[in-house]
C-alpha cells in the first residue's frame, strides 16, 4: 500500500508547520481532504473483480507484515464498481446463452448439470455456491450464492435452494430442459 512517512523537520517551526511528509505514490485527486492513492484503489478493485474475501487479503497483509487498506474502504470502491461488474457479467451472459441457444435445435431441450461447493468442508458452511452448466458446450449459464441464513441455518440445504433458483431462472427465460445431471447430495 502507499506509504507515507511523516517526520519534524529540526530547522523547520514547531507545530503543523514543522512535520514534513513524503508519500510513496501520488494522490489519485490533489486535495487536501481525499486520501485515496491509485495503489491503494488498485487493491481494492482487484479485490472486489477476483472475488477474493476481503478478510483474507487483510491476513494476507498481516503475515507480510505489510499495511493494509480498510474494510470502509474497500465497500467504498466496491459501491463504486458494482453497476459496472453488473453491466459486464450480464453482458457476459448473454453471450452465453446465445452461444448456447445456436448450439441446439429449435424446441430442443438443454442437456445440463448442476453441482454445488461450499467456502468448508462438513455441514457448517456459511456460504454455497450452485452452478449450473451446459453439457453440450460446456459453458456456465448461471451460478447462486446463498448465505446459510437463506436455509434457515441449515448449510446442507443450501445446494438444494440453489437448484430450486437455477431452475426458476431457467423457465424465466424460456428454457426446457431435456436432462438434468447431477450429485446425490441434491
Amino acid at each position: 500500500m502507499a506509504s507515507v512517512v511523516r517526520y519534524r523537520c529540526p530547522r523547520c517551526f514547531f507545530g503543523r508547520a514543522g512535520f514534513k511528509g513524503c508519500e510513496g505514490q501520488c494522490r489519485t485527486v490533489q486535495h487536501q481532504h481525499e486520501k485515496s492513492f491509485p495503489g491503494n484503489v488498485l487493491c481494492a478493485l482487484a479485490a472486489t473483480t477476483t472475488g477474493t474475501r476481503f478478510n483474507e487479503l487483510r491476513r494476507w497483509a498481516k503475515q507480510k507484515r505489510l499495511e493494509f487498506i480498510s474494510d470502509s474502504f474497500c465497500w467504498k470502491w466496491f459501491k463504486c464498481c458494482k453497476p459496472a461488474i453488473e453491466e459486464v457479467y450480464l453482458s457476459q451472459q448473454r453471450k452465453v446463452l446465445e452461444r448456447v441457444r445456436m448450439k441446439y435445435a429449435e424446441g430442443e431441450g438443454l442437456q445440463l448439470t448442476a453441482d454445488g461447493a461450499f467456502n468448508s468442508r462438513g455441514y457448517n458452511a456459511l456460504f454455497g455456491k450452485v452452478l449450473l452448466v451446459d453439457l453440450k458446450t460446456k459453458l456456465i449459464l448461471h451460478t447462486e450464492v446463498l448465505h446459510r441464513s437463506e436455509t434457515n441455518g441449515n448449510s446442507s440445504l443450501m445446494e438444494q435452494e440453489g437448484l430450486r433458483r437455477l431452475l426458476r431462472w431457467l423457465i424465466s427465460k424460456g428454457w426446457t430442459i431435456a436432462s438434468l445431471t447431477m450429485d446425490r447430495n441434491l
